[in-house]
């Protein structure tokens, strides 16, 4: 067969809103993070030379708990800064090119100047659909894995993607873009599941990423434990310099703890028949927390009015630990997708059940209707005007 070629770029005026703002933002950002490595290159140099820093005639180890503040500041700043100027570039220079051959999909990304390609076997490809981020607009193209869900590409208009669904779909040969519910419940890529024995398994967020962010905090936490050392080693009995030692050690043990835990701890959900087990694991130690033996999706609204949905653990089972509510397993806003596959998944492997509370559109319509019958009866009740207004809700229907 002839290879399918699809190619999708930034649309929309929006983004150049959203890039003037970030290329205001970026400016900042570069502005403060050449200070701060100044004032840290600085001080770094002064130490090598055993001299105090310029306009500052108080010893070395009094700044330590400054320079210890500002290590770990810079290092959430550049990760915002390198997250922003991602943002920058999806707005005008992206691109994303999918090719379906015979035997696979290839996945071509372009963020700027750097390209990523992959190479995903067509007979892995399920389906692929869109995914429904709000019920008035489309979100990202999904291909519909056995195990998982792949975005593939954020970018093009909604009308380009729904076409390039449809495209792809029948190129696959399948009768639908959307596949029936009870074959999606497919793990989350977000989510690894994990054999420790010959019968147990459990379910754990995606151990390659908390690899990776237990390295950044490690890298954050060695300087700051490096620099407690030295306060330590030359605070002496000096009773003065006490607060500052206290300071830069709630700092080096925060920072340290998290780095360890992220890199030796987690929290996991054995997979029984009939239940899901809380465990908390640690150094090889494991300790379990509570069982649970039903889930529900639910849907909840911030103070901005944006929507969340919730996949909770409910009819609860104290295994030793105190059991704090609600119990949460994953979180998405405005996309259900991730937390209802996540759901139907575990349904499917253990067995429990798993209520999905999340108004259709068809019941949200209905309950919108009530509520404007119920404002239309409050106004007919208050007077001539209200009567009148209502008369004029009826006639827009």
């Amino acid at each position: 067969m002839d290879s399918l070629e699809l190619r999708f770029r930034p649309s929309g005026a929006g983004r150049w809103i959203e890039a003037t703002f970030l290329s205001v933002w970026l400016l900042g950002w570069a502005a403060a993070e050449i200070i701060v490595l100044g004032l840290l290159g600085g001080g770094a140099w002064a130490w090598l030379q055993g001299r105090p820093l310029p306009g500052q005639p108080q010893a070395l180890v009094a700044v330590l708990p400054v320079a210890a503040f500002l290590v770990v500041w810079l290092s959430f700043w550049t990760l915002g800064g390198v997250l922003a100027l991602r943002q920058w570039l999806r707005c005008f220079w992206a691109e994303d090119r999918l090719t379906l051959t015979a035997t696979d999909l290839e996945w071509r990304q372009r963020l700027g100047p750097w390209v990523r390609r992959r190479t995903l076997p067509r007979r892995a490809i399920q389906a692929v659909r869109l995914a429904q981020r709000r019920s008035d607009r489309s979100g990202p193209l999904i291909a519909q894995l056995e195990d998982r869900q792949l975005e593939l590409t954020q970018l093009g208009t909604p009308e380009q993607r729904r076409q390039a669904a449809e495209r792809l779909s029948e190129a696959l040969e399948n009768q639908a873009i959307s596949p029936p519910a009870e074959e999606r419940a497919a793990l989350p890529r977000e989510w690894e599941c994990v054999k420790i024995s010959f019968d147990c398994a459990v379910l754990v967020p995606n151990r390659r990423m908390r690899r990776r962010s237990g390295l950044a905090m490690a890298l954050i936490a060695l300087p700051v434990d490096a620099g407690w050392l030295l306060l330590l080693t030359q605070i002496g009995p000096r009773p003065d310099q006490l607060p500052l030692l206290l300071m830069l050690t709630l700092i080096a043990t925060a920072a340290s703890w998290s780095a360890l835990w992220l890199g030796l701890g987690r929290r996991e959900w054995r997979l029984d028949r009939g239940e899901l087990v809380a465990q908390r694991r640690f150094a090889g130690r494991v300790t379990r927390l509570f069982a649970a033996r039903a889930l529900e999706l639910r849907e909840s609204s911030d103070e901005d009015g944006d929507l969340w949905y919730s996949l909770q653990a409910t009819e609860l089972r104290s295994l030793g630990a105190r059991i704090g509510a609600p119990q949460v397993l994953c979180r998405s806003l405005h996309d259900p997708d991730e937390p209802r596959a996540l759901g139907r998944w575990l349904m499917q492997r253990t067995g429990i059940a798993f209520r999905d509370q999340v108004p259709s559109e068809a019941e949200r319509q209905a309950i919108r209707q009530e509520a404007l019958e119920h404002l239309r009866t409050q106004l007919r009740s208050s007077g001539r005007l209200g009567r009148w207004v209502a008369d004029r809700i009826e006639d827009r229907r």
